[in-house]
C-alpha cells in the first residue's frame, strides 16, 4: 500500500483549535512508558508515506526521502525514538536506500542518526533522551541524505535505553567491542585504545551530564576532554571549551553495547580501520553498524 498525506506545516499544530483534534497531542501519563505508533493520533506527515509490514510495530511505518519530515507532541520527560534500520526501505514496490534521521526536540537538533545497514531491523533505538522539563514537548525526525522510516515513538518519565550504562556511577572505562581495548589519552594528546587496566587514571573517564541528556567525558588523568573536530576525523583530549565537538549523546544497540556519537559532527566513536593492537588511535566515521564503534560502559567506583 502506498499513500501520501496532505502536507501540514508545525505552525498548523500549534494553531490547532478543538475543531481539529485530530492534531491535538494526546493525555500521556507522565509516569508511564507509552507507545506511540504511526497509526496514533497527534501526529504530523510531511511528504512520508504509509509503508505496510508485519515488522513494524502495529503492522506499518512512514518513510520518506530527504526533504520529509514527520512531527509529534508529547508532555513527559522523555522519548525514545524507534525506526527501520537496513540497507533499503520498498515503498510501491521500488526500493530507496537508507539515510539518516536527524532528531530535534523542541526545535533544537540532537542527533543525526545513521539508519543504512546491511541487514534489515525494524523496531531499532535510534535516539532516546530523558531529563525534559514535563510539559508539553514536539518531537521532530527528519530524512537526511536518504530515506528513513519511522516505526513507533515510546513517551514517559525514563529514559528508554534498554543497554545503557550504570547512570549512578560517574567513572567509567570505555571498552571498544572488537578489539576489547580501553580508551585513554598518550603523551601527545591523541586519543588512543590500551590494554584495560582499572586501576590506571589515564583510562578513567567521568561523564559530566549536560542538562539535555547528553555528556562529556572527562579524562582522570589529564582533566582533559574527549573531544572531536570539525576538520580532522581524529579524537584528542581537549581543555573544556563550549563546542559542540565535546558534546556527546550515549545510543543503545540491538548488541546490548553502546554507540557514543558526537554532537558537532554526527560521527560515533571508532577505532581506527578496526585495530586490535595498543595504541591505536580513534577517531569519528559515519555510523555503519560494526562493532568497532560500538562500546561497553564499564563502571569504576569511585575512589
Amino acid at each position: 500500500m502506498f499513500k501520501i498525506l496532505a502536507v501540514i506545516s508545525l505552525c498548523a499544530l500549534a494553531a490547532s483549535t478543538p475543531a481539529h483534534a485530530v492534531n491535538a497531542p494526546p493525555s500521556i501519563p507522565v509516569d508511564a512508558g507509552v507507545i506511540v505508533d504511526t497509526s496514533a493520533r497527534g501526529w504530523i506527515w510531511h511528504g512520508m508515506a504509509v509503508v505496510d509490514d508485519p515488522g513494524f510495530h502495529g503492522g506499518s511505518g512512514y518513510a520518506g526521502g530527504s526533504g520529509t519530515y514527520a512531527a509529534y507532541s508529547f508532555q513527559g520527560t522523555s522519548v525514545a525514538v524507534y525506526a527501520m534500520r537496513g540497507y533499503a526501505v520498498t515503498v510501491d514496490g521500488r526500493a530507496h536506500k537508507m539515510g539518516s534521521l536527524k532528531v530535534k526536540i523542541d526545535g533544537q537538533e540532537k542527533a543525526d542518526v545513521a539508519l543504512n545497514a546491511g541487514d534489515s531491523q525494524f523496531g531499532y533505538l535510534a535516539y532516546s533522551i530523558g531529563g525534559l522539563e514535563n510539559k508539553i514537548h514536539v518531537v521532530q525526525l527528519e530524512a537526511d541524505g536518504g530515506w528513513v522510516a519511522v516505526d513507533y515513538l515510546k513517551v514517559g518519565a525514563g529514559i528508554d535505553a534498554p543497554t545503557a550504562p550504570d547512570k549512578t556511577a560517574a567513572r567509567y572505562l570505555l571498552i571498544n567491542h572488537h578489539s576489547g581495548m580501553a580508551v585513554s589519552i598518550s603523551t601527545d594528546g591523541h586519543v588512543i585504545q590500551s590494554t584495560p587496566d582499572p586501576h590506571s587514571p589515564g583510562q578513567m573517564w567521568t561523564m559530566v551530564k549536560d542538562a539535555d541528556g547528553r555528556c562529556r567525558f572527562r579524562n582522570d588523568a589529564s582533566g582533559r576532554f574527549l573531544s572531536a573536530a570539525p576538520d580532522s576525523q581524529w579524537i584528542t583530549g581537549a581543555e573544556r571549551s563550549d563546542s559542540a565537538y565535546q558534546v556527546w549523546s550515549i545510543q543503545a544497540t540491538p548488541t546490548g553495547f553502546v554507540d557514543i556519537v558526537d554532537a558537532g559532527n554526527g560521527y560515533v566513536l571508532n577505532v581506527f580501520d578496526g585495530s586490535t593492537f595498543a595504541g591505536a588511535w580513534l577517531n569519528a566515521n559515519a555510523n555503519a553498524g560494526v562493532d568497532t564503534q560500538e562500546w561497553e560502559m564499564r563502571a569504576v567506583a569511585s575512589q
